[in-house]
């Protein structure tokens, strides 16, 4: 990863530039609706990417600031043994996000975790989880769910993933 203290934004903000660069350079080609809705496709497209790989960057210079002071076992307060650097998934609005981290293992109470722990509490960004619920409840086909997901959210999200979700949505209301 890039220095700490910049993040690696620098590089985000210069391939932004870039790309609201090519962009205006097309403006004259533009001569029709469907050269209207290419530009519309390709910025979505491209700001998503853009999002997406911002969103990746915050979350592991946050997840590397961290790292240390997760070495402390939130169970028995003991100092937790290094296991090993692992990925981490996290399915954001933007997309799949990876962090690396360190696992950690607790040699007094056993207790085992990621760095990351903290900040992605699960593998579905509380966002994305309230935007797949929706879709599932309210199509009333998981099948539609998936194909609605990725054709307007450009997220990719399996039929079985919206499913669970939704039981589990469902159950947390029954139990409320």
């Amino acid at each position: 990863m890039e220095s700490t203290n910049g993040f690696g934004l620098e590089r985000i903000v210069a391939e932004f530039t870039a790309w609201v660069t090519s962009l205006a350079t097309r403006v004259a080609d533009l001569k029709n609706e469907q050269d209207v809705q290419t530009l519309d496709l390709d910025l979505r497209n491209g700001g998503r990417r853009i999002l997406l790989n911002l969103m990746q960057t915050l979350l592991q210079a946050a997840v590397t600031q961290q790292m240390e002071q997760t070495r402390i076992c939130p169970k028995c307060e003991a100092r937790r043994r290094h296991q090993g650097v692992r990925p981490r998934k996290l399915l954001s609005s933007f997309g799949s996000v990876t962090v690396k981290g360190i696992y950690w293992r607790c040699p007094d109470c056993g207790e085992c975790g990621h760095a990351a722990d903290s900040l992605l509490a699960e593998s579905m960004s509380r966002l994305m989880q309230g935007r797949v619920s929706l879709l599932g409840v309210s199509l009333c086909s998981f099948d539609k769910a998936e194909l609605v997901a990725r054709r307007i959210l450009s997220v990719p999200v399996d039929d079985n993933t919206i499913r669970l979700l939704c039981m589990k949505e469902g159950w947390v209301a029954v139990q409320q």
